[in-house]
C-alpha cells in the first residue's frame, strides 16, 4: 500500500470510531463524520484503480 492508502485507512478508522462512540443521534457531528468516512471511501476506490 502506498502512504495515501494508508493515510485514507487510518482516516476511515477514525471516522468510523468517531461514529460508533457518538451513538445513534444524528446531529450535526455525526452528519459529517459520515460523510467524511463516504468521502474517504470513495477515494480508497479510486486509488486502489
Amino acid at each position: 500500500m502506498s502512504a495515501a492508502q494508508l493515510l485514507m485507512c487510518a482516516l476511515m478508522v477514525i471516522a468510523t470510531v468517531a461514529l460508533i462512540v457518538t451513538g445513534p443521534d444524528d446531529g450535526p457531528v455525526e452528519q459529517a463524520a459520515a460523510a467524511a468516512s463516504e468521502s474517504l471511501l470513495s477515494l480508497t476506490r479510486i486509488l486502489n484503480h
